[in-house]
């Protein structure tokens, strides 16, 4: 009777991790999601690499040379269902500054597939992608981390981790991991009794809690300047996240800037943060 218990306990442990699994598979794995257009579309100068990050998967990169000399690079990383290709016209301003690259992570443009990708997936691309960046144009290179969303969550946990990071501009990102998974879950059905288990597995999955890689935790860490930007509109995540992030910052290191009128990822393509961007990275790193 005794053996009967422990194997049936044995059973519905199994069966309880293997509809855990089931359910994050469902949220975090999406269809490979395809280039729109190249830089060659805004007939920007390029050059395509395909590098190395784990279990010997590729990354697609592309490497839009500077057009002049300079110590600067620029590192691009989309959003969740988006390529890089958001950036494109962001990039055509940043030419002007230094060289820029725009990373596919894994499961996105021409880079190889991926089951499903979380916000430590994200940061180990990055990373892989700096190694790329100072193999290219040496270790003295100031790489600023640019990030659309999750990308720019992303870009934030990877400037606290990483000394190579010189400056972060984070578009449209979220303050709280925990809440969004949380309140994405309850807009997907899930009985709100079982979030709270699914939020803990997820944390034993990616190896770190949900409040370490939050942007709101993170950016009370980082010495680096940092440029926030957020649309008014956006319908993804709140204009007052922004606000969020802010609040928490180093004072001095942390700016705003408000895209009025913009959803969740119009903004890229709005001449104003271009420039914004721009004016951002010339006053903290060219001298005049």
């Amino acid at each position: 009777m005794v053996l009967y218990i422990i194997l049936l306990s044995i059973v519905g442990i199994v069966a309880f991790f293997i509809l855990l699994n089931s359910i994050l598979h469902r949220i975090f794995h999406h269809p490979p999601v395809e280039n729109k257009r190249s830089p060659e579309d805004l007939k920007l100068k390029f050059n395509e690499h395909f590098i190395e990050t784990v279990h010997h998967k590729k990354l697609e990169v592309f490497e839009l040379p500077a057009a002049k000399q300079s110590d600067l690079a620029f590192l691009c990383v989309h959003g969740w269902a988006n390529t890089v290709d958001n950036f494109l016209e962001i990039a055509s301003h940043l030419v002007k500054w230094g060289t820029v690259y725009l990373l596919n992570t894994r499961n996105h443009g021409q880079s190889d597939p991926e089951s499903t990708m979380t916000i430590v997936k994200y940061e180990t691309d990055v990373r892989r992608t700096l190694d790329f960046i100072q193999s290219r144009l040496g270790k003295k290179v100031k790489i600023i981390l640019l990030g659309h969303s999750l990308g720019g969550a992303a870009s934030l946990l990877t400037a606290h981790d990483e000394r190579r990071v010189a400056a972060v501009v984070s578009i449209s990102s979220f303050a709280d991991m925990k809440k969004i998974l949380h309140d994405g879950f309850l807009k997907s059905n899930v009985p709100k009794w079982f979030i709270n288990s699914l939020l803990t597995y997820i944390e034993f999955r990616i190896g770190r809690t949900l409040k370490d890689v939050s942007p709101a935790e993170i950016i009370k860490d980082l010495s680096i300047p940092v440029l926030l930007i957020h649309g008014t509109k956006d319908e993804v995540v709140e204009f007052s996240e922004m606000e969020k992030i802010f609040k928490e910052a180093k004072k001095g290191l942390a700016e705003k800037y408000v895209a009025k009128g913009h959803t969740h990822s119009s903004l890229l393509n709005d001449e104003n943060v271009a420039v914004a961007i721009e004016n951002f990275v010339k006053d903290k790193f060219v001298k005049s």
